[in-house]
């Protein structure tokens, strides 16, 4: 008898890229200097820490789309 797959096609490529930009997010928030950390850690949406989060999630972004 034919074992069923757990995951479909899709579900692994959707965890495939959360497990890439879970990486991603984690390797570029350790490379931040301690404040920069605090800040993204502690994001609450206001404007003055929001370039420093926006840049953030850019550079996330591209390290995982970078990853193979």
């Amino acid at each position: 008898m034919k074992k069923k797959a757990i995951y479909s096609d899709k579900e692994k490529e959707i965890l495939e890229m959360a497990f890439k930009y879970k990486l991603a997010y984690e390797e570029t928030l350790s490379k931040l200097p301690i404040w920069k950390q605090t800040v993204v850690n502690s994001n609450t949406g206001q404007l003055n820490n929001d370039r420093i989060v926006q840049e953030f999630s850019h550079e996330v972004a591209a390290n995982a789309e970078a990853m193979k």
